[in-house]
């Protein structure tokens, strides 16, 4: 029996839902990035960014209030040269 069978439906709709909502973010990040000069496109179309991105979010738990969290990560860890 595979793991995910183990899984019932209810868990399985909310876990994409939640990996839905970590894809927008990120695509909502990646569109401010681009708008405030942070990542740029070249005509040739490459993009550069520089070598390390901070990321700025904010969670709550639930029964708890938000936190701020920040993120640094290395841009080579997410496809660039």
């Amino acid at each position: 029996m595979k793991i995910a069978e183990l899984i019932d439906k209810k868990s399985k709709r909310c876990a994409l839902a939640l990996y839905e909502l970590g894809l927008l973010r990120g695509l909502r990040k990646a569109t401010d990035w681009f708008a405030d000069g942070t990542i740029t496109g070249r005509k040739n179309g490459e993009v550069e960014a520089p070598s390390k991105l901070k990321i700025d979010i904010k969670i709550k738990f639930a029964g708890a209030a938000w936190e701020s969290h920040s993120f640094k990560i290395k841009t080579k860890d997410i496809g660039f040269k």
